[in-house]
């Protein structure tokens, strides 16, 4: 199979990439690197089990129906490096050349340089444990706010936010949210142009935490209590916060800080 495959590459002097993203470790979406695209193949070789293309001078390993052992031993290596599941019998060539057969990354050299940047310029924020709850103090982005300190809840708030690079360390976070860096495009922007990029996204929807019974000043539970105007509702972390929520007939909130 191998060598067949290497002679319809080399045949036809074209390979289709599939789509390059990077993925984080943590919930945050991937971020889309590349679309799919046709190169140029200059040469072929087998090696090791696997082809080697050169293209315009660079290096890409091809592994054909590779079991666990080789796909491991291509991860994290020098050159990247594509897994490729194709069928034998007809249709070789339109599986390999015209991309339909079922192509993934093992390891891209490019995806790796830009998750590099990303780690960067991310801040190492601990995680402690209080309360049964994981939280990560001086949230760059202000998500809550506790005794006049800005944090966020591990699992509610960094797991998928936008900012959240890495999680794999036990009790580490790396967080790109006070470069305000979130996608590739954004190491070409100045902060400030950064900061009016993403701001507005990082207002809390006041109104659905309430309605949830939480806090949107510390994530605090919202408890009803009665004043002299009447019932509203107050945090349970009162006085160190002095959140308060009046919910009107029509539904609306009216919001007290």
């Amino acid at each position: 199979m191998l060598q067949q495959a290497a002679a319809v590459i080399s045949a036809a002097g074209t390979f289709v990439l599939p789509e390059l993203s990077l993925s984080f470790y943590s919930d945050k979406e991937p971020v889309l690197l590349s679309e799919a695209k046709r190169i140029s193949v200059d040469s072929v070789h087998m090696e090791n089990g696997v082809l080697r293309l050169m293209s315009c001078g660079k290096a890409l390993v091809v592994a054909v129906n590779p079991d666990e052992e080789m796909a491991d031993r291509l991860i994290n290596g020098a050159v990247s490096a594509l897994s490729v599941t194709i069928d034998s019998g007809d249709g070789l060539r339109e599986q390999l050349v015209e991309g339909y057969a079922q192509k993934d990354w093992l390891y891209n050299v490019y995806a790796h340089k830009v998750f590099g940047w990303f780690l960067k310029a991310a801040d190492r924020l601990f995680v402690t444990h209080k309360e049964q709850r994981r939280r990560v103090l001086d949230c760059p982005i202000q998500m809550r706010v506790y005794g006049g300190r800005p944090y966020a809840d591990f699992e509610h708030d960094c797991l998928s936010c936008m900012f959240s690079v890495d999680t794999s360390e036990d009790g580490v976070l790396y967080c790109t949210g006070r470069q305000r860096i979130a996608a590739v495009e954004d190491f070409k922007r100045s902060l400030a142009e950064r900061k009016n990029l993403y701001d507005e996204f990082l207002q809390p929807d006041k109104t659905g935490m309430v309605a949830r019974g939480i806090c949107p000043q510390c994530g605090g539970v919202l408890i009803e209590k009665r004043g002299e105007n009447g019932a509203f509702l107050g945090c349970a972390h009162y006085p160190f916060c002095h959140f308060t929520a009046e919910k009107k007939p029509d539904g609306s909130v009216l919001f007290n800080f």
